[in-house]
């Protein structure tokens, strides 16, 4: 009994430890939404104020999403996905 509790336990570990990866890479991905805004406005031409206007937003705030300095909303990034 005590080796197969021993097993479960380190079972559980490694569970919990993936866990925590896969959260972790979830996360970072999800951190890195500035630096695809960005290679996106670029890839379709757009300036920052470009941007900003079309998605109805400010320069500033757009310049702060592609640096990650602020977390964006979902309103935000549809706005200016549709644009």
């Amino acid at each position: 009994m005590g080796v197969y509790f021993t097993k479960l336990i380190s079972f559980y570990s490694v569970l919990q430890i993936i866990k925590q990866i896969s959260f972790y890479t979830v996360l970072t991905e999800f951190m890195k939404i500035g630096e695809r805004i960005r290679n996106l406005r670029q890839m379709s031409n757009l300036t920052q104020e470009e941007l900003a206007e079309r998605a109805g937003l400010t320069k500033g705030f757009i310049s702060q999403i592609e640096r990650d300095l602020t977390s964006i909303s979902l309103d935000s990034l549809i706005k200016i996905l549709e644009r």
